[in-house]
């Protein structure tokens, strides 16, 4: 597996642990360290480099949006539907 592939899986991954969380909680809304902290439980080897690439690619496809909070944070939250990110998830792997 060259390292495109690697990252590319990797983020499928990252997706189906945000994927999994929001569906568990649906009104969630962190910071990108929340994030990586609480909802990516147990995927410690995920750089905040590769959580911040993910996260605008989710926004980009609908999927979550950012808020500015009054401390000057970026909030994510889901916006999408079960049937998107599922379907989301379908073309990225087509896209493999």
């Amino acid at each position: 597996m060259d390292n495109q592939s690697g990252s590319r899986a990797n983020e499928r991954n990252v997706v189906a642990c945000l994927q999994a969380y929001l569906l568990a909680n649906p009104h969630a809304c962190d910071t990108a360290d929340g994030i990586r902290r609480w909802w990516l439980d147990g995927q410690e080897d995920v750089s905040m480099e590769e959580l911040l690439r993910t996260l605008e690619r989710m926004t980009q496809a609908g999927l979550i949006e950012t808020i500015a909070a009054a401390d000057g944070r970026r909030r994510y939250r889901r916006t999408g539907s079960d049937a998107a990110f599922a379907a989301w998830l379908a073309a990225q792997a087509q896209a493999d």
